[in-house]
């Protein structure tokens, strides 16, 4: 496997996320961030957690830029239940890195001071174990720490959450990337949303065109499309990509979702269209209440190759009903 999540808040909002405490998503204009929006948790207790396959190794990668620098910051932990595994924070007087096993068990401690109101590139590698453990933390590709040895502070052998913020982060955040078997890079994400009609319309619009009803960031819950029946397919034509793109490495759908009532189909397929096909996610299980579900295609499905910039350009985007 590769790519396991990627967020870029440019829905406008975060509810790709599982659990949150007074997280916003806000407009990126003057904070060095990428794209039209990013995550705000500046304050002492904000905080963002996301749900994983229980793994014992991880790389994440991430925009960062703290604004105190009157607090020890919890930046990032990984989790097993409410159980604590590891944290990387930020020193309140220097600004340095450091990363601990548990949430208090100092491990060791970067040299790079990451000053307030600058961005930084964030790359974390994170593995849980004994005597294997591993500590890996580059600051804008540069390696500032390299810890190996135990970094499980229990019985625990695998992690299932990871959190932005908790304590004292004072920061905004921006592009974070899971991924379970290789370092990310610099890697920009790019929405690319609803621009016209695609090749099957089967659902319901509120007024207007189908693709006007799901086109807006951050999303509005007052128009939409709605089906009562199963194995119906809506697709939209989407916009381009911009600016220079070195290499596309997974396309993601989202879909902000609900049930009314006892519907007919429960759940839902995302729609990946490429070269005249319509590809498929598994069923995702559409909520009561307004969720964004999601999937990622690695590859194109269309020819299992990479992604081109030609082919995203070209894809259709949408969703089918299902049982």
């Amino acid at each position: 496997m590769a790519r396991i999540f990627i967020d870029g808040f440019e829905s406008g909002g975060d509810d790709l996320w599982d659990a949150e405490n007074n997280a916003t998503v806000v407009s990126s204009a003057g904070l060095d961030m990428d794209g039209d929006y990013c995550l705000d948790l500046n304050s002492n207790t904000e905080y963002i957690q996301k749900n994983n396959i229980a793994n014992d190794e991880m790389y994440i990668a991430f925009l960062y830029r703290h604004t105190s620098t009157s607090y020890l910051k919890n930046i990032i932990d990984f989790r097993n239940g409410a159980t604590i595994l590891g944290v990387l924070k930020c020193a309140a007087i220097g600004g340095v890195l450091s990363v601990y096993s548990g949430q208090w068990s100092l491990l060791d401690t970067g040299s790079k001071a990451l000053a307030a109101d600058t961005t930084y590139l964030i790359e974390v590698h994170f593995k849980l174990a004994d005597a294997g453990g591993r500590w890996e933390i580059k600051v804008d590709s540069i390696q500032d720490i390299d810890f190996t040895g135990d970094t499980k502070p229990d019985a625990n052998t695998q992690f299932d959450k990871t959190t932005l913020g908790a304590t004292n982060p004072y920061a905004y955040f921006d592009n974070f990337i899971m991924d379970d078997a290789a370092w990310i890079g610099d890697t920009k994400i790019q929405a690319v949303v609803p621009t016209g009609a695609g090749a099957t319309t089967g659902w319901t619009p509120s007024a207007g065109a189908n693709y006007e009803c799901v086109d807006e960031r951050p999303a509005s819950d007052a128009d939409y499309v709605s089906i009562n029946t199963n194995d119906i397919t809506d697709t939209y034509a989407a916009g381009n990509l911009v600016g220079v793109v070195g290499a596309v490495k997974c396309v993601q759908v989202q879909s902000r979702m609900r049930t009314d009532g006892a519907p007919t189909p429960t759940n839902l397929k995302l729609v990946v269209r490429s070269g005249g096909t319509d590809y498929l996610s598994g069923d995702k299980v559409v909520p009561a209440s307004e969720k964004s579900l999601w999937n990622i295609w690695e590859t194109d499905p269309y020819d299992a190759a990479a992604w081109t910039e030609a082919d995203v350009n070209a894809m259709e985007i949408g969703v089918k009903s299902a049982a």
